[in-house]
């Protein structure tokens, strides 16, 4: 089966586009269920778009606090398949 992720951007979405580039060679079996972007005007949209990948924008100063924030981010990632999140910090299943 193949792992459904979510990618989060704030800027160019250089990482996104590696993730793309790495899935369509094949180096990486995984299906980008989600692009969410914490800037309207994050480049690495354009990336998600010409992609044909889901696109979402959420602004933290639209919530209020941060953790309602992330409750939401991770509200969204639920609501496209996505099951695992991965960070520098700690890996979590929603």
């Amino acid at each position: 089966m193949t792992p459904s992720i979510g990618v989060l951007i704030s800027g160019r979405g250089s990482n996104l586009r590696a993730i793309i580039a790495a899935i369509e060679a094949g180096t990486v079996r995984a299906r980008i269920a989600v692009v969410i972007a914490n800037k309207t005007d994050a480049a690495g949209l354009d990336a998600a778009k010409a992609a044909g990948l889901p696109t979402v924008t959420m602004l933290a100063r639209d919530f209020p606090s941060r953790d309602a924030f992330d409750q939401a981010v991770a509200g969204t990632l639920v609501q496209h398949g996505v099951s695992l999140v991965r960070s520098e910090e700690h890996t979590s299943e929603l």
